[in-house]
């Protein structure tokens, strides 16, 4: 398996290489990619606070059924 640095400076380099020959393919200058990789950014921090709030949805699911459970555990033995 890959260590997480790998895949990051992998990711990276993909991303900037992508970019760059975008930028060169459509002629664009770099403060319209700056402006183009500003919305991309926006969009996937978007994405990452919907992720953040499912994890945190999951996890108070899972301790209210714990809870739940202990609570019917413990009204069965009394």
């Amino acid at each position: 398996m890959m260590p997480i640095e790998a895949k990051i400076s992998n990711v990276k380099s993909d991303i900037l290489k992508f970019v760059e020959i975008s930028a060169r393919d459509y002629d664009l200058p770099p403060f319209i990619i700056t402006g183009i990789l500003s919305d991309i950014l926006n969009e996937w921090k978007t994405k990452e606070i919907v992720q953040i709030n499912d994890s945190y949805n999951r996890i108070i699911t899972t301790l209210n059924e714990q809870i739940a459970k202990e609570k019917n555990e413990n009204n069965e033995q009394n």
